[in-house]
């Protein structure tokens, strides 16, 4: 935004850093006014599933359009990876257990003798 910081956040504070050792901050009057916004839209709720950028909170838009268009090649193309995969593990289960239910697997039985060849 272009917005400045409040005065009331205008001046020096305190902090404790993560150290536990205290740091002044001094933030200027004309200083630019950010906003955090949620990007983890997983913890959403409902979760946002694919991370599609339609799912972006309202007043909470943060990416580009660039970016929009990046995030949802990926968004899908992950649904898709997840389709396919899921689909080649459901076969190869369920047609293995159907065949194995239903089909004789073919055995191979003879003898290595050499009087076998001569019967």
């Amino acid at each position: 935004t272009t917005e400045n910081v409040s005065e009331v956040y205008a001046g020096t504070h305190t902090a404790i850093n993560g150290d536990g050792d205290e740091v002044n901050i001094t933030i200027a009057a004309d200083s630019v006014h950010y906003e955090v916004c949620s990007q983890d839209m997983l913890r959403f709720f409902p979760p946002a599933f694919p991370a599609l950028p339609v799912y972006q909170r309202d007043n909470e838009e943060w990416m580009l359009n660039e970016q929009e268009l990046i995030v949802a090649l990926f968004g899908w193309a992950g649904i898709g990876i997840l389709v396919f995969t899921t689909f080649i593990f459901t076969k190869r289960i369920v047609v293995q257990n159907i065949k194995a239910a239903f089909c004789r697997t073919y055995e191979v039985r003879c003898c290595n003798s050499p009087l076998y060849y001569l019967l």
